[in-house]
Formats: structure tokens, sequence, C-alpha cells
């Protein structure tokens, strides 16, 4: 039996002497110790959200916002991770899962240098801590830290990754930047979804991935992070057509795989040989490497794979 703990999706810390994180974590500096510091970069800053129009209300006190343009299929950063943690263990009941994960997590936590610690204390923990305006850092443990704010590394079953800069990037149903994990880097880089002004805030979406209406997104990331989320398309709603639009869209995925069997490729114009939804990724591919990358050779490459 193998049992999975789930994933999601800064300020500077203060070099203190010790690393109190709650139930007994303590860590004092040590040499050698993994030191990892948040990415940094002259287009973007960290900024305090909690009175800001974009404050989706969970207690994010900070988030990452543009400082000069983006166009979109821009990289606007990539960051290694900090702690890198094996979520999914062979085990004969969910509590001795949940014992090899957390001493995973121990290890992991125990190996990070004073400053780096700090700064993973620094975020929030969804299930430990009461967003009243007064945060308790003491409530917050690694463990649950880790849970709100790791991402699974691509298709490294069973492993998750904390980013210390990816982490503060707040949620929206309709976001404006995407985040993919590059295995050939080690490293998870975020890109521009559509272009980003000078000022606006830079924000992923924590999911779900099937396209929902208003409520029942809401409800996943109530369930899921502890929020209520307050993003524009949650407080548009239905309004603008928003909820009709996600429900059309998701019927049209939903026929996509009885429509690619139904007909021949060449009476359907849609196929692919490897599958109906390899084409478009290899056409964002293209895009995302030529304006973005600037990487022609790079995008001839995707190109061709999508036109075969």
């Amino acid at each position: 039996m193998k049992t999975t703990t789930p994933q999601h999706q800064q300020e500077s810390p203060s070099d203190a002497t010790t690393t109190e994180a709650g139930d007994g974590w303590s860590k004092p500096p040590t040499p050698g110790r993994h030191h990892h510091v948040p990415a940094t970069s002259s287009g973007f800053e960290l900024f305090s959200c909690s009175d800001s129009d974009g404050y989706d209300g969970r207690g994010q006190q900070v988030g990452v916002r543009a400082t000069r343009p983006y166009g979109a299929g821009e990289e606007i950063l990539r960051e290694r991770p900090c702690m890198r943690i094996c979520t999914a263990h062979a085990a004969r009941s969910s509590e001795e899962a949940e014992s090899k994960f957390e001493s995973a997590l121990r290890d992991g936590f125990d190996s990070l240098s004073s400053v780096t610690a700090a700064a993973v204390m620094d975020l929030s923990s969804y299930n430990e801590q009461e967003f009243d305006g007064d945060t308790d850092n003491a409530a917050r443990t690694p463990q649950g830290i880790f849970k709100t704010n790791s991402y699974k590394l691509g298709d490294e079953v069973g492993y998750g990754g904390l980013f210390l800069t990816v982490a503060r990037m707040n949620h929206s149903c309709r976001p404006n930047a995407a985040h993919h994990w590059r295995p050939d880097l080690h490293m998870m880089v975020v890109h521009a979804a559509r272009d980003i002004g000078v000022g606006e805030e830079i924000c992923t979406c924590y999911g779900p991935g099937e396209c929902r209406d208003t409520e029942a997104r809401r409800s996943f990331l109530r369930e899921r992070y502890s929020f209520e989320c307050e993003c524009d398309m949650c407080t548009e709603g239905n309004d603008a057509g928003g909820d009709d639009r996600m429900a059309a869209i998701g019927a049209f995925h939903d026929t996509i795989p009885l429509y690619i069997h139904s007909k021949p490729d060449d009476e359907q114009g849609i196929g692919h040989p490897k599958g109906p939804y390899v084409a478009p990724i290899l056409h964002y591919g293209y895009q995302i490497c030529l304006a973005g990358l600037h990487d022609e050779v790079r995008a001839s490459s995707y190109l061709a794979r999508e036109l075969v």
C-alpha cells in the first residue's frame, strides 16, 4: 500500500540564532547546512497585500507584483526548491505513511541553514493558524507549511518541492502566470500567461484543474486551503456569463476524446498522432520559446512537432 501526502502552488528573513518551528522543531545554525534565499529580480518585488484590492482573505500578508511589463509567454522567474521531500511512502496504513513523511520532512528541515529555515517558517500554514490579522508563528510546523505551499515536481511521482518565492504568489482563478517544473534544470519556472502591467500582482492558480463554476471553485479552495476566494473571477461570478462559459468549455473538453475516436483524423481535422491535447501544448511551447526565451531553435523544434 502506498499513501501519498497531498500538495498544492517574501520578506527578508532575520538571521536568527535559533529557528523555533513549533511542536519541538528547533534547529540551531550549523556550518554546512543547505542555504537557499528567495529568488530576486529587477522585474518583480514582494509586497504587503493585506490591504490591497486583490487580497483574498486567507491571511497571506505577502504577494509578488511586477515592477516592469511582461509580455505573454515571457519568463518571470526560475527557482530551485529549498526542500525536496518524498511524499509517497510504502506503508501498511495511512498513519505509518504519515509518520514516514514527517520523518523525511524533519530531516529535510534540519538540513536547512537558520536563514532558510526562518524563511520557510514565515510562510503560511492553512490548517495551523487563525487568520484574524494576528498570526501565531508558534502554531505553525514545517509539516503544515510544506503541505500548504509545496508543489508536485512534474512527473516525479511521490516528490514535492517547496519554493520560497513561488510560494508567495497568491491565487487567482483567472491567473496571469503559470508555473511548471523543469527536470532538466531542477527548477520551477514561471511564465506570464498573458500581458502583465507594472504594479500588477503576479498570481498563479492553485486549482481545481477542471472547469468549474464559481461555487465549485470556492468550495475546492475552501476545503483544500481554508480560504474564501475573492479573486476577480469569483467576485464577478456569472454576471458576465463566466460560469456559463466554464460549463461550455468543460463540456467541450469532455466531448473531444469521444469525437477523436469517432472519426478518422483526416475527417475531423483536429487529431494528432500523440493525442488530442498534444498539439496545443506544443504550440504553447513554441510561443514560450519564441516570445519568452527568444530561442528560435527550440521554438522551431516545438513547431515542427506540432505540425507533424
